[in-house]
């Protein structure tokens, strides 16, 4: 298998961004282990294929704290700065596991716009009476340089599969770990 087509398939499971080039870079070799993350297994020619073909899933793990690569829970706490402790909710590690993929697979920084809010916090920036950044299930992710949100929700929608909200605007993308599929754009 060349290199081209591992980067085509890498790009087909959602984890090379970049154009197909034939040159196993930095952010091939970001893709290769971000797949190997997942599954478990290196990112070789077989295995590539067999996720493909879907007789290899991604591994299931125990989420926790430890198991979050790129951010910190002081990322998606509140930020009144003056109604609540900056923890009105828990976070959902569920919702923080989905960001953390996106960011694996962008392999470039991104930043939380927005995470918990209070009550209050969420009138005063005009979220919907129900939100789910209330409740510790959602966040604002910005789009990293070089890449489009457009980029990031379809990578993002390739994650979450038939689940979650998902939201596409100018500045990036919202997205939260509900239990039911929601799609839109802002």
């Amino acid at each position: 298998m060349t290199i081209k087509q591992r980067q085509a398939l890498l790009a087909y499971l959602g984890y090379y961004v970049d154009s197909i080039d034939g040159k196993w870079g930095t952010n091939s070799r970001t893709a290769a282990n971000a797949f190997k993350a997942d599954y478990g297994v290196e990112a070789n020619d077989k295995n590539l294929l067999a996720a493909v073909n879907g007789t290899i899933q991604p591994v299931k793990k125990e989420i926790g704290w430890d198991s979050i690569r790129y951010f910190k829970k002081s990322e998606f706490k509140c930020k009144c700065g003056r109604y609540c402790n900056g923890y009105p909710a828990e976070i959902d590690l569920g919702m923080v596991s989905i960001a953390d993929a996106v960011r694996a697979r962008l392999g470039r920084p991104v930043t939380v716009n927005s995470g918990l809010r209070c009550r209050q916090h969420n009138a005063n920036v005009g979220g919907a009476s129900a939100s789910q950044h209330m409740y510790g299930t959602a966040a604002d992710l910005g789009c990293p340089s070089g890449v489009t949100p457009q980029q990031m929700y379809d990578i993002a929608e390739e994650i979450m599969g038939n689940a979650g909200g998902l939201g596409l605007y100018s500045w990036g993308i919202h997205i939260d770990s509900r239990s039911t599929k929601a799609r839109w754009k802002g």
